[in-house]
């Protein structure tokens, strides 16, 4: 359409081509006009389908607490405590400097100030887009990612794992295609795809004396890759299907397993990940993921294994890197999960550990050592050059005590569990540090194993509607629509010929074409000196736009 409308620019003044002109007159109207809004009803869609998904799973009640895996009494120590920091949709651009910086500075301040055991990147390292909605894989931008790991030293497979994402692979043929630069400028890429680059699924395992923790990693982007928005959908091909079912089937000899993943589920046919989660003995933990850029989208998926009760796991997007600046920090105390999800100004970080956040209590940890545990738990990082000054604990809105640093980051505080046994209560954290920055943290937490709510009002619209029957039609729906917005100009052109109304249709048009506010003069039947007005809306300009392919 633009091409067109380019060269149809510079015919304008030709008196010779009229038809040119009102084509023209007809592509500015209805393709810049009126597609525009076409896809944002449809991007809008998308969108409220996705504000509605953490609201599908109904919540599960109460979790067995008696049952802790042999695991000790939750004291003071920071014995069996790590974290990790997962990124998503980072879309470095030659275009915008400012997001570069924040990269940069995230490698060099940001993660050693944090202190991760190790990093996930769950896709879209760059941007790829040259102009808007012009798509293409630059090496600079690559470079540019890959420089900043080097310089920085977070270039290393052990500590970090960077996924694909659509962005990734914008106008990409074909996995062996030179225009892959994820081959060639990822930790991952670099470090697994040298043999064989078709490889969609990895692995890792971080270990310890404890013992492991899984992660299963796997890419479903569509190869070849078209631009946006014909990539939003992931493509969950069999084989990666089958590697992802063999590589998960150990998760029952681990900790906890996790998997990664760019799209969400409602964006690829997430009802075959159910069918290999019912075949598992142990529930995974969570499924992180990014690429709708929206924040707070966690959801609690349910499911019922062969043969044993309902349960659950947990579908947990993160918002992007782009614009929200947004990365999130996962904690694991004795085997007890807990995240946070904030920006590089969000100083001090607060993340408590125990008692954890209730509305994440998961079926595959040991919520028991809650209700045996000594001590509250809070995970505190100052603004980077400062120190944390006090922090502060309040129960139910009552009483506020202080916290006592114990060692690495970890704030402590005595309590009682007993006193809190039945039902779901609410713990405040309040933090200052000595550069002058506060910040309160709430989070609902319950000793009994009672799982809280997830979600809003709209929960019960939410229940009714069938998201994985929408996550397995979706794509087949856009791209019917697709090919019929292509093939149904030509057939009505043929029908309006076969009638011999073409011509006429054809003069009625262009006889509406040629103003472009709102009201639209016709003239009435011949001899009536009057005129007719009509209020031409979106659908009907739409229906008006369809036979252009063909029109003269």
């Amino acid at each position: 359409a633009r091409l067109f409308i380019k060269q149809a620019g510079h015919l304008r003044n030709r008196s010779d081509n009229s038809s040119i002109m009102w084509l023209d007159h007809l592509f500015r109207v209805i393709i810049t006009r009126h597609c525009g809004s076409l896809i944002g009803v449809i991007v809008f869609t998308l969108g409220w389908i996705s504000v509605l998904q953490p609201h599908f799973a109904s919540t599960p009640g109460k979790l067995d607490i008696a049952d802790v895996g042999g695991r000790p009494h939750l004291g003071n120590s920071t014995d069996r405590l790590f974290w990790f920091i997962q990124l998503s949709d980072i879309h470095l651009s030659l275009e915008v400097d400012e997001r570069s910086y924040r990269f940069r500075m995230f490698c060099k301040d940001t993660v050693p100030h944090i202190d991760p055991k190790f990093v996930v990147v769950s896709g879209d390292m760059i941007h790829a887009e040259t102009r808007l909605l012009h798509y293409k894989q630059r090496e600079a931008e690559w470079k540019m990612y890959a420089d900043a790991l080097k310089e920085y030293g977070l270039w290393d497979p052990t500590f970090w794992i960077d996924l694909r994402g659509n962005h990734d692979a914008y106008n990409v043929p074909s996995f062996d295609s030179v225009l892959n630069y994820y081959k060639d400028y990822s930790v991952v890429g670099t470090n697994q795809l040298k043999d064989d680059p078709t490889k969609r699924t990895f692995t890792f395992t971080y270990n310890t004396t404890w013992g492991s923790y899984y992660f299963v990693l796997f890419d479903i982007v569509q190869m070849p890759a078209a631009g946006y928005p014909l990539n939003f959908f992931g493509q969950f091909d069999p084989p990666v299907f089958n590697d992802v079912k063999n590589l998960i089937s150990v998760a029952d000899y681990h900790n906890h397993t996790f998997l990664v993943g760019h799209y969400p589920m409602v964006t690829f046919d997430g009802g075959l990940i159910m069918n290999v989660m019912r075949q598992l003995e142990k529930p995974i933990l969570g499924f992180l993921c990014g690429h709708t850029h929206m924040e707070d989208m966690y959801a609690r998926i349910m499911y019922e294994p062969t043969g044993k009760p309902e349960t659950y796991y947990y579908e947990l997007e993160l918002g992007d890197f782009k614009l929200k600046d947004v990365f999130r920090i996962v904690a694991m105390d004795n085997d007890l999960f807990s995240f946070i999800d904030v920006a590089q100004s969000d100083y001090p970080m607060i993340l408590v550990t125990n008692p954890k956040d209730s509305r994440y209590l998961s079926p595959t940890e040991p919520v028991g050592l809650i209700a045996t545990s000594e001590y509250v738990r809070v995970l505190v990082w100052p603004t980077p050059g400062s120190n944390i000054s006090s922090v502060q604990l309040i129960f139910n809105f009552q009483v506020e005590q202080n916290m006592v640093l114990m060692e690495d980051r970890m704030w402590v505080l005595k309590w009682n569990p007993s006193e809190f046994s039945q039902g779901e209560h609410n713990l405040t954290i309040i933090a200052n540090d000595t550069s002058g920055a506060s910040r309160i943290v709430s989070i609902p937490f319950t000793v009994d194993g009672t799982v809280s709510y997830i979600g809003s009002n709209i929960v019960q619209i939410g229940q009714q509607f069938d998201m994985q029957s929408f996550a397995n039609f979706a794509p087949s729906i856009l791209y019917v629509f697709l090919f019929l917005l292509q093939v149904g100009p030509q057939i009505v052109v043929f029908i309006l010929k076969k009638r011999g109304k073409f011509e006429d249709w054809r003069d009625h048009v262009m006889y509406l074409l040629l103003v472009e506010d709102g009201i639209y003069p016709y003239p009435g039947e011949k001899g009536n000196k009057t005129e007719k007005f009509y209020w031409l809306r979106p659908p009907q300009l739409l229906i008006l736009s369809l036979p252009r392919p063909l029109l003269p």
